[in-house]
């Protein structure tokens, strides 16, 4: 832990949202177990409640206008600090159909700027216009875009059965699952960077005898990253990602052993086809025989300020390194592609 520079480090455990293959990943400080199929028939009508109440705003005595997203104000320092930033948006709703997405930073709201506001107030302004609301987002694509959202209006206490349909068919107990898994990230964060100035990259060199492995796994990386809105430039860029890694057999891994075959697996979501999977990766937070494990694990990456910083010096942006162990050969390309996305999408 680099505290003299003021930087720190956290472990992170996902939790992964499936809803009408759509998924949200957010950072909890707390491990959850699953939740079965009768407990979620028990808690589903509360989660609606829940996810759809935080967007729905009254405008008179006789009706409730759907925006369908929440947010919360920031006290990140690297990214919208002390601005409301959206931390859902409801699949299909008016916020998803108008662009809006999880983690942009509200600037206004019909006209009005948010930074130092109070959630109260900015929710207020919610509230301003009947059919609509006009706002103004910042993410990894814009420094300011302006969007409108057209409100979906209902009556209060009239809503038929035809009405309610659009919005819990997006939560039937046959496409939504509530999924706890834990992923041992260390990561290392500059509290300095504002992160919505990077929007380019480019990688490191690489040595020639790693070079096929690192462009199998710098294309994990762009496919990602291209997804959150950053684009690659190998002529300007604004940040450097270097990658390290290691796939080492333990020597200690008895084939013999008592206790190889008694332990659950691990499962982890899979962005390609968007569906849980059982991998061979024991689960990091239960004690594992070190004559059980097969393969050990590593990789990490660092961004590298490009931008900011002058040539021939370098300031880290970012660094996270994952440390797991594997019960089979399992493949570290297998691995990244399956998780570097989640790791990536925090």
């Amino acid at each position: 832990m680099h505290k003299d520079n003021g930087f720190y480090e956290h472990l992170v455990s996902f939790i992964l949202k499936i809803s009408d293959s759509r998924i949200s990943i957010r950072k909890k400080t707390y491990l959850c177990c699953l939740i079965n199929d009768t407990a979620m028939k028990r808690i589903l009508p509360a989660f609606i409640i829940l996810l759809i109440s935080v967007a729905v705003f009254s405008q008179n005595d006789q009706t409730t206008c759907n925006l369908g997203f929440s947010f919360k104000i920031s006290n990140n320092s690297n990214w919208g600090n002390n601005e409301p930033v959206v931390t859902e948006v409801v699949p299909g709703s008016p916020a998803e159909k108008a662009g809006l997405k999880a983690n942009d930073i509200i600037l206004e709201v019909n006209g009005n700027g948010t930074y130092l506001k109070p959630s109260h107030t900015i929710m207020s302004w919610f509230m301003e216009k009947p059919s609509e609301m006009s706002i103004s987002i910042r993410n990894f694509e814009a420094s300011f875009k302006p969007m409108h959202i057209a409100k979906d209006c209902r009556p209060r206490n009239g809503l038929s059965e035809a009405q309610l349909a659009p919005v819990f068919s997006f939560y039937s107990l046959e496409d939504i699952q509530d999924r706890k898994f834990i992923i041992p990230v260390k990561t290392t964060i500059n509290p300095d960077a504002d992160f919505f100035n990077y929007r380019t990259y480019d990688f490191a060199p690489s040595d020639v005898s790693s070079r096929e492995m690192d462009e199998r796994i710098n294309s994990i990386f762009v496919r990602v990253l291209s997804q959150l809105g950053l684009k690659r430039d190998s002529e300007d860029p604004d940040f450097i990602i270097q990658t390290f890694y290691s796939y080492q057999n333990n020597p200690m891994f008895k084939t013999e052993s008592p206790t190889r075959g008694t332990y659950s697996g691990t499962w982890r979501f899979d962005t390609r086809n968007n569906r849980m999977v059982k991998i061979p990766v024991f689960d990091p937070t239960q004690p594992v025989r070190i004559d059980d494990v097969m393969y050990d694990l590593e990789f990490g990456y660092r961004f590298y300020d490009r931008k900011f910083t002058e040539p021939g010096r370098s300031m880290l942006v970012w660094e996270s390194e994952v440390k797991e162990k594997l019960s089979d050969n399992y493949g570290l390309l297998d691995y990244l592609e399956m998780n570097l996305p989640l790791i990536l999408s925090k």
